[in-house]
């Protein structure tokens, strides 16, 4: 259980299918990673919106994600969105895994998120405008989707933010 190095875009993981967990009482050292990857993240930058954090970019390639909103922090394991709106939003988004790059794209405004917690009891999350998109995002990390798939010109249509730190 430590802070893991996050995955940069290239890295063949990032685009793998992730494999549902059977058993979370097996994948203990997997949440806490997440949970100490986050963090360590959060202590040296500020992420206004929320955050989130997905196991294949810690190089798991398993189905779990752990998100940081409004203060609260869930993780959600094999999540699968069970509800989303017709009505869709644009945004910015950015990524952990290719930090200094931005694009832009659109997402469902709401959606609703089932998936179980790290005991295996079910759970459902809703969210809406931001807390959807980073649902969303983290969502589609497990599916090996990256968000700049959904901009018309894919990775091309990524804009390079000047001065960005680059995440260790």
């Amino acid at each position: 259980m430590s802070v893991k190095s996050i995955l940069k875009l290239g890295d063949p993981i990032l685009r793998e299918k992730c494999a549902a967990i059977e058993d979370a009482s097996q994948s203990q050292d997997l949440f806490q990673d997440l949970r100490d990857t986050l963090r360590h993240v959060q202590t040296l930058y500020q992420f206004p919106r929320g955050c989130g954090l997905a196991a294949p970019q810690i190089g798991y390639t398993q189905r779990a994600t752990i998100i940081e909103y409004d203060g609260d922090q869930r993780l959600l394991v094999n999540p699968e969105i069970v509800e989303a709106s017709r009505e869709k939003m644009k945004i910015r988004e950015g990524c952990l895994s290719f930090f200094d790059y931005r694009g832009q794209i659109e997402r469902h405004r709401y959606v609703k998120v089932r998936a179980q917690d790290r005991n295996g009891k079910t759970i459902e999350i809703e969210g809406s405008d931001d807390l959807s998109c980073l649902l969303q995002h983290e969502i589609d990390h497990l599916n090996g989707v990256l968000y700049f798939d959904y901009s018309p010109n894919g990775q091309d249509d990524l804009r390079l933010i000047d001065g960005m730190p680059v995440i260790p």
